[in-house]
């Protein structure tokens, strides 16, 4: 999932980019208010500071740049903890077949969930927020990725939904035995879902025992449109895909973490080139106002913390991965206040002296005028110093990138922590960005949920027998296919998950 990562086919895309985008260029108009807009936030709004610290690419030994990165004298909250995939307990890469067809999986999830708790954070007592950051599939079938492929049930490709009928075929055949096709796919869809269910519910529920007083939620959870936004339609259909599904999801999260990363590099000052990946400035305040507003929704009261990426989304193509210019970046921070979150959150990968240094610049020139300006601290005070103006300009276009030769000064205080996305497992060119953070852009397919000629329609979709890299500790290996050598019986592991607050049976 690196933004650093190239995509080998993106410019395939740019033609259907530029078609989605030219149509709404040539429309001028914004879409409508989405429903039921929350009152802005007029209280406190804290930035938290989520960026990770990666394996050095160059060499150098490692540091935690992630824990030095200062932000002087502002009082930006490092109190927010990510548990990724490759840490987040014992995840399944191949698909949540691989826990229904081993009895043992659940029992040792938790042994390394709570392995990887005590040592990310120590603190029993911690207060804040914990995001669960798993991308590898959907959580429910009607955004879940389906690219056929011959590879063993295990293996890290995208045919997920194949790999679940294969596992309702073999093991619980009496499911489906005399049905019809169109039956059969219902079953299939709600067994899933069902699985996928028992073992979120489970994880955040283990999560939330581990570490009560933090506030725990899924990274990226409602999902995310661009294209499907842009409409009334559009963004009825994205919603059936969704909110009735993923209805069980949305009540057993704390807080909600969307996010708004520039997916294209904004222009208010000119006609945007979208053969280069830009868009129109009302398109970006539709997109993060959209998103936030969704997320404000059904979290019916509960936290919404804004992701934000310091840098240019890869599909941006020709701006992939530079710091953001003067509009993305204020509009990043405006935008999701205006619209009832109740702060912002960070994001950043930082894995050289070079990319430390270059991001605290951009921070001391651009983000902190910014932040003062927009922000408030915990108490709801004001962070711009009485005499001084609000800074962060509403928007050239142009881009204001941070230079390398910061002062790289060490912030008193805080943990390291981690935030979504596990950089460096995640360069599919074919996965939409419906979705996930870092992956290709195309427009949304209406209505259909399963794309044709290879392409995905949901899921990280990190490319098959890519290592996944845990930011802390290295490579790590990929769970083994788990099907091959075992029993017909159903998983005997879901009575101790269900002990644990699952109101679910197996």
């Amino acid at each position: 999932m690196s933004p650093r990562h190239s995509l080998l086919t993106r410019a395939l895309f740019a033609p259907l980019f530029g078609a989605a985008l030219a149509q709404g260029i040539a429309g001028a108009q914004p879409a409508p208010p989405s429903p039921n807009d929350p009152a802005p936030n007029t209280g406190t709004y804290p930035v938290y500071w989520a960026a990770t610290a990666l394996m050095p690419t160059n060499g150098e030994q490692p540091m935690d740049w992630a824990l030095n990165t200062s932000f002087g004298d502002v009082p930006v909250s490092r109190d927010i903890k990510v548990l990724y995939q490759s840490d987040g307990g014992l995840y399944p890469y191949g698909g949540i077949h691989q826990v229904e067809t081993d009895p043992d999986w659940m029992r040792r999830h938790f042994l390394k969930l709570q392995h990887t708790v005590n040592w990310f954070i120590p603190d029993p007592n911690q207060t804040g927020y914990g995001v669960i950051d798993y991308e590898e599939w959907e959580a429910c079938w009607s955004l879940l990725t389906n690219v056929p492929s011959n590879q063993a049930p295990g293996a890290r490709d995208k045919d997920f939904k194949d790999d679940w009928r294969d596992y309702i075929r073999q093991y619980r055949p009496e499911l489906i035995q005399g049905r019809a096709a169109n039956m059969q796919e219902a079953i299939f869809e709600q067994t899933y879902n069902d699985a996928v269910r028992r073992y979120f519910v489970a994880t955040i529920n283990e999560c939330k025992r581990l570490r009560p007083n933090m506030k725990w939620g899924y990274y990226l959870f409602p999902p995310r449109t661009y294209f499907g936004m842009l409409s009334t339609e559009g963004r009825s259909l994205w919603a059936a895909k969704h909110r009735t599904a993923l209805a069980w999801l949305y009540e057993v999260q704390d807080a909600f973490f969307p996010d708004v990363y520039a997916l294209y590099y904004t222009v208010n000052d000119r006609q945007p080139d979208m053969y280069v990946q830009e868009d129109p400035a009302w398109q970006f305040d539709e997109y993060v106002r959209w998103n936030i507003t969704q997320a404000e929704e059904l979290a019916n009261g509960k936290p919404v913390i804004a992701f934000v990426y310091l840098r240019y989304h890869q599909n941006a193509t020709h701006y992939a991965d530079q710091l953001l210019n003067d509009y993305n970046l204020e509009k990043s921070f405006t935008l999701p206040k205006q619209y009832g979150a109740e702060g912002v959150a960070l994001w950043e990968a930082i894995d050289t002296s070079r990319r430390f240094n270059e991001n605290q610049t951009y921070i001391n020139n651009k983000l902190l005028p910014v932040i003062r300006a927009h922000c408030t601290d915990t108490a709801g005070n004001s962070l711009a110093p009485p005499a001084q103006s609000t800074a962060g300009s509403s928007g050239s276009g142009n881009s204001s990138q941070g230079t390398s030769g910061g002062t790289g000064q060490t912030s008193g205080g805080g943990s390291s922590n981690q935030s979504p996305s596990n950089a460096g497992n995640n360069d599919d060119p074919d996965d939409p960005l419906r979705t996930r953070p870092y992956v290709s852009v195309r427009p949304d397919e209406d209505g259909n949920s399963e794309p044709s000629g290879g392409s995905s329609s949901g899921g990280s979709g990190d490319t098959v027998n890519v290592p996944h890299v845990n930011p802390r500790r290295g490579t790590i290996n990929v769970p083994r296919n788990v099907r091959n050598g075992r029993s017909n019986s159903r998983n005997p592991s879901w009575p101790a998950v269900v002990q644990r607050g699952v109101n679910t049976t197996n």
